[in-house]
């Protein structure tokens, strides 16, 4: 007769803390969810023991997890890829521990085996269906049989309950159980504190608290602040000297100064303008604190005084000086000429003008235009004889001809 063990446990999802120590190792851990097995073999332990007559040192329970991604039921088992696997001692009451690392999303076959000792065949041997790895609530259902047993066995797994609010101390939190089994815990892990939070205000004459909470449980740790450093306070308008500005204090500590620096001057704005008979004055402004720096103008040195209108001869042209300097001149230039315009045209009887305008100043220089050289005239209409034809001159040359030329028959 075959001995069956029915064995039936809820996989638990179990937070750890870690350091990360590189992106592929923070990807591993967070698409993974840790399978924690907790079975009472006290019964098959006693039966086993009944069963020989020599105590075994001990027992070993081995887990196995194959990936069953391309699993048939034609197919044996072991030659499945191995995912992980798990070792652990039975102890002396039949309790034993076991955990896989598991990838969430995989289907999976997990394989128990019970052995004896050091025993290379296993005592109990069973596999499981294969099952979708989830995130949390994993169920798996395991048959371990042995061959040419003179017994059946049902053992129902015990499954820890825990209670929903939490437990903590000054360093952990955990779920604590509600089964007979109080030394066992759930979910144990270091408190998760948010940012403090102050409560109490601290002065310069008492201390404050502040507080922070674990973001998981609620566990709040309160610790005091120090009393603040005494702060001078200051007046809000600037004190101020020639060099200087600076807030003087407003407390006891009447030493004390703030913000002192050197004054940061402004452009300066003549408050009276300086002659040559007089000095000016001109004053600045800090753009900080407002102080004014004020300073005399020097008198003026002599200016020339020039008229505006021009003064020319022939060549040049300038500003003559109506100061009592009459020998100082502004501006003088040679003219600067335009073009010549005619102003009566020359014939061959009689000469021509012109004028050139200068453009700066608008002085005009004219000159004579020569008599134009005499031009001959001629008539419209042939005068020929018997070998030539011109035309015969109607000015006063009479002897002079135009196009003359040999006759062209026909």
């Amino acid at each position: 007769m075959k001995s069956k063990i029915f064995i039936f446990t809820t996989l638990i999802l179990v937070v750890f803390l870690f350091v990360i120590t590189s992106c592929d190792n923070f990807l591993n851990a967070k698409n993974k969810t840790t399978i924690n097995i907790n079975l009472d073999l006290s019964k098959i332990l006693k039966t086993s023991r009944n069963e020989t007559t020599t105590i075994p040192t001990e027992y070993i329970l081995k887990v196995f997890a194959y990936n069953a991604a391309t699993y048939k039921p034609e197919d044996e088992i072991q030659n499945l890829p191995l995912l992980t696997q798990t070792e652990n001692k039975v102890d002396i009451n039949g309790n034993v521990k076991a955990s896989l690392d598991v990838a969430i999303g995989l289907n999976v076959i997990f394989v128990a085996k019970l052995y004896q000792g050091k025993y290379e065949k296993p005592l109990y041997a069973g596999k499981s269906e294969v099952i979708k790895i989830k995130a949390t609530d994993n169920k798996v259902h395991l048959v371990l049989t042995r061959e040419n047993a003179d017994l059946d066995i049902d053992i129902l797994i015990h499954d820890h309950t825990f209670a929903t609010e939490w437990t903590s101390d000054a360093t952990h939190h955990w779920h604590a159980a509600t089964c007979e089994h109080t030394t066992e815990v759930s979910g144990k892990a270091a408190h998760s504190f948010g940012d403090w939070t102050t409560t109490k205000e601290a002065t310069e004459e008492v201390e404050g608290t502040r507080e922070k909470s674990c973001t998981v449980c609620g566990y709040k740790v309160t610790e005091a602040i120090a009393k603040l450093d005494h702060t001078h306070t200051f007046a809000t308008d600037w004190t101020s000297d020639e060099t200087h500005h600076w807030y003087a204090a407003t407390c006891e500590h009447t030493t004390e100064v703030s913000g002192k620096a050197e004054h940061s001057f402004g452009n300066w704005t003549v408050t009276k303008a300086a002659t040559e008979e007089a000095e000016g004055t001109r004053e600045s402004t800090c753009t900080v604190c407002e102080y004014k720096a004020t300073e005399a103008i020097a008198k003026l040195a002599h200016t020339h005084k020039f008229a505006t209108d021009w003064t020319k001869d022939e060549t040049n042209h300038w500003y003559a000086s109506t100061c009592g300097h009459t020998t100082e001149v502004s501006g003088k230039a040679a003219h600067s000429f335009d073009d010549w315009t005619v102003t009566k045209a020359a014939t061959e009887e009689a000469e021509g003008t012109r004028e050139s305008t200068c453009t700066v100043c608008g002085y005009k220089t004219t000159e004579v235009i020569e008599k134009l050289d005499h031009t001959h005239i001629f008539a419209t209409d042939w005068t020929s004889d018997a070998t030539h034809h011109w035309h015969a001159a109607t000015c006063e040359h009479t002897t002079e001809v135009s196009g003359k030329a040999a006759h062209s028959f026909g």
